[in-house]
């Protein structure tokens, strides 16, 4: 190989290499900027955030989470899945509903943690199996002696910690992963160990010991703390977005939807017209084509903050083409889309069909606008859905999602004049491993590395 061609070589190396620490810099990871929810059932009692028996551990999550703690009696899964942390406060004598643990299953699935306090099953126990239903765990029989438990594994959480006291009357657990010695009342679980669980609240809150104190302060460092090498993308219909127009009869319409949309270069996208949250509880009729931008588009029953209603032209259906990048030395570990459409669509990821197709009859029932398909919601309104993504339908640089949303009224000239839009958000956790920056070949990235990258930038060598 001549000398200019191994030059180029060279130059070319180091110019990528660059570009991909540039690249895999740009993630913002969410460590300095995490959020906590506090979850507090309309009847909690004992021991809490912001009580006074809590006011230990209220000063301590207040000070890891910068005061960034919200607190809230049930769940809104768009408000849950942007938060970083959960924390439980339990009610008396109640278990946590369906609904609810619904969306703690869906943000545990996230790999984000959560800390979930119980008690002893005399009064707690439906509590504790619904809560601990969403991990693969059980409620184990009270332990009714004084609690001195000592630990067992080496973790963040037991770090400096001889043990941790109470006054008995524990509630116990089954399965997970046990923490201290010799009753499972502190557990760790699920496949990332995100989730703990503590079925007594004086280890919490009362205990006031120099060993208990370090333990609390373990948990709220550990709840705090981001998922070691993890970033998170947030993607919204604020984003950049072109439409592309779907006429016909209500039944052509469907026909396209379900066949897929326009080619990514295709001449048929334009702009849309965009909205920033111009929320109502219900829609308008169209009497023409376009209709003011000022009347609200997406009638729903839960709306989305923070992303914007957009649309063609506020009545006729149309294609919705939103791009987005993922950063090329990324992993993705988990993605969830949360959207709203009006009437109802079907969503497109890279080509590929992520949400079920669409029929006549699923514009005529109630059945057919809350029916499933292997898992999967129909997206339709009134109710906002979500859909879980399988990592491998993303890719690493471009990536693009499409929306066909149709209504379900025709004129007598083919027009959709039922308004129509769309709005979302796509949380996608994604996993930064070191990019390649080994300039001088010695197996490791190292400060040679950057001595070279400076040298070579500045023309005193050429590598």
């Amino acid at each position: 190989m001549s000398a200019e061609r191994v030059l180029m070589t060279r130059l070319v190396k180091i110019t990528i290499t660059t570009l991909a620490i540039v690249l895999c810099t740009t993630a913002v990871l969410r460590a300095g900027e995490v959020n906590l929810i506090i979850y507090q059932p309309s009847n909690f009692q004992n021991g809490g955030y912001g009580l006074s028996n809590g006011s230990e551990i209220t000063g301590l999550l207040n000070a890891a989470f910068g005061n960034n703690v919200t607190v809230v009696s049930s769940f809104n899964l768009s408000q849950t899945l942007s938060a970083d942390a959960i924390w439980l406060d339990l009610p008396y004598s109640k278990a946590m509903s369906a609904s609810d643990r619904a969306v703690l299953s869906q943000f545990i699935s996230t790999g984000k943690r959560v800390m979930m306090n119980g008690e002893r099953s005399r009064y707690w126990k439906d509590w504790n199996n619904s809560i601990l239903s969403i991990v693969g765990g059980i409620v184990g029989p009270d332990y009714t002696p004084n609690l001195v438990l000592n630990p067992i594994i080496l973790h963040q959480l037991t770090d400096g910690v001889d043990h941790v006291t109470g006054p008995g009357n524990a509630g116990t657990a089954q399965g997970g992963i046990q923490v201290f010695s010799d009753y499972n009342v502190i557990t760790l679980w699920g496949q990332n160990q995100n989730v703990l669980s503590i079925l007594d609240i004086s280890i919490m809150f009362w205990n006031t010991d120099a060993s208990g104190s370090r333990f609390r302060q373990n948990v709220v460092n550990w709840l705090s703390d981001p998922i070691p090498g993890a970033a998170s993308l947030k993607i919204t219909s604020s984003t950049y977005a072109q439409a592309a127009l779907i006429d016909g009869t209500l039944s052509e319409q469907i026909d396209k939807v379900n066949f897929g949309p326009p080619a990514h270069n295709s001449d048929e996208w334009s702009s849309v017209q965009r909205q920033f949250d111009n929320h109502v509880a219900s829609s308008f009729g169209c009497s023409s084509v376009p209709e003011p931008l000022n009347e609200p588009y997406i009638s729903a029953n839960e709306f989305i903050d923070d992303a914007n209603e957009v649309t063609y032209d506020n009545c006729s259906s149309s294609f919705y083409k939103f791009t987005f990048e993922v950063p090329n030395c990324s992993d993705v570990l988990s993605a969830s889309l949360n959207v709203n459409v009006d009437d109802m669509a079907v969503a497109y990821l890279n080509g590929y069909r992520i949400s079920p197709k669409i029929s006549a009859d699923d514009f005529t029932s109630e059945a057919g606008r809350e029916r499933t398909e292997n898992g999967l919601p129909i997206l339709s309104w009134p109710n906002l859905d979500t859909l879980n993504i399988d990592s491998d339908k993303l890719v690493k640089g471009e990536n693009v999602l499409v929306f066909g949303v149709i209504g379900d009224a025709i004129n007598e000239f083919g027009n959709q004049l039922e308004p129509t839009g769309v709005e979302f958000i796509l949380d996608i956790d994604i996993k930064e491993p070191p990019c390649k920056g080994d300039l001088d070949e010695n197996g490791k990235v190292d400060k040679g590395d950057i001595i070279l990258l400076l040298q070579v930038l500045s023309g005193d060598r050429v590598h």
